[in-house]
């Protein structure tokens, strides 16, 4: 009898199987064409750096993060006498 059991089972489950929508393989990611040609760059900071940027774009809301990135990237850049961008 258990063993009636466990093939009727067997038997529910491979009909389930059948019916169950088939899952497609996440299409793979592709880069963004905007980001084509750059690297990112990114680091871990105390929390005062993100306040301080913060203030500054509080007082210069047209520059986004990333420009004042760059900003402060090309002074270095000047500070240590190697191409600015």
């Amino acid at each position: 009898m258990a063993n009636a059991s466990l093939k009727n089972l067997q038997q529910g489950l491979r009909s389930a199987a059948a019916l169950a929508p088939k899952i497609e393989a996440e299409p793979k990611a592709t880069s963004r064409p905007d980001r084509q040609g750059k690297t990112h760059l990114g680091g871990w900071f105390p929390r005062s750096f993100s306040s301080s940027l913060r203030l500054i774009q509080a007082k210069h809301p047209e520059k986004d993060l990333q420009s004042l990135f760059r900003e402060a990237l090309n002074d270095l850049f000047a500070k240590y006498n190697v191409p600015t961008i």
